[in-house]
């Protein structure tokens, strides 16, 4: 998987800037990060760029449209979660229960998605609840 280097790059969008910006704020954090935004817009660079102004040092990347475990494994600081909107209903209960206890074993969780989660949840095709606990920091792009 090819990755940005959003250090590098001189921004000509004052959106972009701003969340590089707010990357630098937020990276350090032990705060849940939810990425959305249309296909091909940067979620998944956007997420290793987080991952990499933390300074954590393991990394698990896992797609949830190739997800077939209704667990998830607990062996990196950072676990970046793509197409979150693809999480069966067991998967998504079992995120709901461990987005706490993700923070206490010092776990950044990183979530992205390509759909609006908002709508999913009033179609009742996402919870509510878990998408509350992923919005802690959201970033649009």
């Amino acid at each position: 998987m090819s990755s940005i280097d959003f250090d590098l790059m001189h921004f000509q969008s004052s959106e972009m800037s701003r969340i590089v910006e707010m990357v630098e704020k937020v990276a350090h954090s032990q705060a849940t990060i939810f990425i959305s935004g249309a296909v091909g817009t940067g979620k998944s660079s956007l997420a290793q760029f987080i991952h990499r102004k933390s300074q954590r040092k393991s990394l698990r990347v896992i797609d949830l449209k190739n997800w077939n475990e209704s667990t998830l494994p607990s062996d990196a600081e950072t676990l970046i979660l793509e197409n979150i909107e693809s999480a069966s209903s067991t998967l998504q209960d079992t995120l709901f229960e461990r987005i706490g206890k993700i923070e206490l074993r010092n776990q950044r969780l990183i979530v992205t998605s390509r759909k609006d989660l908002k709508s999913l949840a009033r179609q009742e095709k996402f919870r509510s609840d878990l998408l509350y606990k992923l919005s802690v920091i959201h970033f649009e792009i």
